[in-house]
């Protein structure tokens, strides 16, 4: 007879899961195997296994977790035995997760669902959970089984991918109402100008109608901008010099800039000319700076360099890969509020706006990111709450087409 000792808290291998068998032989196919080292082989591979794995007894508390559980929740064995597996359902759930799949594991045999869990410290994580309840000879449940698969990755992929047909269907709903806006503009001012023209200089009516035609000028920019964001502005590439187009918007800005803000830049001397549209990317400018400068209501510096930069990995941007090579790096730092971490994944999304109605449309960063992308470039964003942000936009250098290469004539 095999006599079998649950673990004591003490024992080899990194779980600290280790019973202790007899020596009996057993046959396994051709070669005699003991037991011990049967159960030694299938402690290794459990420990090995890539995902969370739970042994808890009939009441949920737990009797074993595995490596990946320590890596996952940032518990350690000694940490958990003994202890309920519930304390692993997060604050956030409005209801016992684990009880919920466990009551139908014990009815079912089996339960699989997505876990929202809490890890030490407060931290959570998701995972695509499994709950096996396991049976006796008298038909009671003996233990639950519990298997977490961590699926971070797919929840920011799904994540990204929500935003960016959000954004296509945006973009389509902004083209259509852009064209349709555009034509009622155009007829306002010019019955505007009619008007205008047939009334005196100096006339109260004659500054009203001053007032009405700005407004539609202004109406008539933001018409632009949509159809920007809905990408429907031709993209005009040829080797630009960001280094003039950032000159030469930073020119026009500080006309406008309030005193208490101070304007820096460094620009690489030998930058290398990117495949960009000047006017777009001068709009990408103006963007950012302006964005700088709305958060930093009581002053602070606004830095704008660039350099040239070898990419020896892979960026991604949206779970896209881009590619590895050389890139002009465009950098826009303030000194202002920073931006909150539940935030970040909302800023380059359209209308999105922590600003008054009157002051912003929400639509800055969108057209950016828009641009960008139309440049096969991406955008990095660092940011600290309470210690400013900086922008750090990636353009690909101008290649010169081969006069040799076929496909280039």
């Amino acid at each position: 007879m095999v006599n079998a000792k649950q673990p004591g808290g003490q024992g080899h291998g990194k779980s600290g899961f280790a019973p202790v068998f007899s020596e009996t032989k057993i046959s396994s196919g051709t070669y005699p195997e003991t037991l011990q080292a049967r159960i030694d082989k299938l402690t290794r591979v459990i420990e090995a296994i890539p995902s969370a794995l739970i042994i808890a007894d009939a009441k949920s508390n737990i009797e074993y977790v595995n490596p990946k559980f320590t890596e996952i929740t940032g518990y350690h064995y000694s940490e958990v035995i003994g202890k309920p597996v519930r304390m692993l359902d997060s604050d956030a759930a409005p209801f016992n997760e684990h009880q919920r799949g466990r009551d139908i594991a014990a009815a079912d045999g089996n339960w699989h669902g997505e876990f929202r869990g809490r890890g030490k410290r407060g931290i959570t994580y998701w995972s695509q959970r499994s709950i096996c309840a396991l049976r006796g000879a008298d038909g009671l449940i003996t233990n639950y089984v519990i298997y977490d698969e961590d699926i971070a990755d797919r929840r920011s992929l799904e994540g990204r991918l929500r935003r960016s047909q959000k954004m296509e269907a945006i973009g389509f709903l902004a083209a259509g109402l852009a064209h349709e806006f555009n034509n009622l503009l155009l007829a306002m001012l010019g019955f505007t100008a009619l008007l205008k023209a047939k009334l005196d200089d100096s006339s109260e009516t004659h500054g009203y109608s001053t007032m009405i035609e700005s407004l539609a000028q202004k109406g008539a920019h933001l018409t632009r901008r949509l159809l920007t964001l809905a990408r429907e502005s031709p993209l005009d590439a040829q080797a630009t010099d960001l280094n003039a187009a950032v000159t030469e918007m930073l020119q026009l800005l500080s006309q406008t800039l309030p005193e208490n803000i101070y304007a820096h830049t460094h620009l690489q001397s030998d930058l290398d000319p990117v495949r960009g549209d000047m006017g777009q990317l001068q709009q990408v400018i103006m963007n950012l700076c302006l964005n700088a400068v709305d958060a930093m209501p009581e002053g602070g510096q606004l830095t704008v360099a660039t350099r040239s930069t070898d990419l020896a990995q892979d960026p991604r941007q949206g779970g896209v890969v881009l590619g590895t090579g050389r890139y002009v790096q465009l950098s826009v730092t303030d000194t202002g509020e920073g931006i909150a971490g539940d935030l970040k994944s909302k800023i380059f999304e359209p209308f999105f706006t922590t600003k008054d109605v009157v002051k912003g449309t929400g639509l800055g960063l969108s057209v950016v990111l828009g641009i960008v992308k139309d440049h096969s470039g991406f955008i990095e964003v660092h940011s600290t709450l309470g210690h400013g942000s900086t922008f750090v936009v990636y353009i690909p250098v101008w290649v010169q087409p081969s006069e040799a290469d076929p496909e280039a004539r």
